[in-house]
């Protein structure tokens, strides 16, 4: 894999896109979750995750940048993880917080809530150790679509392989841009899909 694909599925594959994504295909799978929600109330939520989780960190993350608190946007370092990793974390509280107000499907609470647990999990690591972000990200979003179609008999069996084969062009990548250890990116990978499992199937 060349330098430049490697760093093109890093950030189609950006970790604070992932809640966004999981988003688009509950909404559009054939369940009771995607069908109990109007297409006004999906593209409000979906807007209010996308802005909170992907958007606004974003833009803070550039800001963090000009400021040279942080060197770029890979982050490389832990200490420069530090704080975008605290303003990331407080958007996701409060966008479970925020979706709480909203009459929605138990599970959707639930994938939320276990996106930020695992934020919060990488925060608390990074002061030791640098976990790989984006396979927590899509880990997550893996763990999700398995956990949602062992509870409600769905099949996303195709998009799940697809979804697993991502993730290990993903890992491929953050290694070949030195990112992370192979370590990290498993690590990562299985704190992603740990969280989503353990919330959803204990629902």
């Amino acid at each position: 894999m060349s330098y430049s694909l490697a760093r093109i599925f890093s950030y189609l594959l950006n970790p604070f896109l992932m809640p966004s994504y999981a988003l688009l295909l509950i909404f559009s799978s054939n369940t009771y979750i995607g069908f109990g929600v109007t297409s006004k109330a999906k593209q409000l939520v979906f807007l209010l995750v996308f802005v909170n989780t992907f958007l606004i960190p974003t833009i803070l993350s550039f800001f963090l940048i000009r400021r040279k608190l942080v060197s770029d946007m890979e982050m490389s370092s832990n200490l420069e993880r530090r704080l975008p990793l605290l303003i990331t974390t407080l958007f996701y509280v409060f966008t479970y917080y925020l979706l709480l107000k909203v009459r929605l499907s138990p599970i959707i609470y639930v994938v939320m809530m276990a996106a930020t647990i695992s934020i919060i999990i990488a925060m608390m690591v990074n002061f030791k150790w640098k976990i790989s972000l984006h396979m927590i990200g899509i880990g997550g979003l893996i763990g999700a679509l398995i956990g949602i179609s062992l509870r409600q008999h769905v099949d996303f069996r195709g998009l799940i392989i697809l979804l697993i084969l991502l993730a290990g062009i993903l890992g491929s990548s953050r290694l070949k841009l030195n990112s992370h250890t192979p370590a990290q990116v498993y690590v990562g990978f299985f704190v992603g899909v740990f969280c989503e499992l353990t919330f959803l199937l204990g629902l």
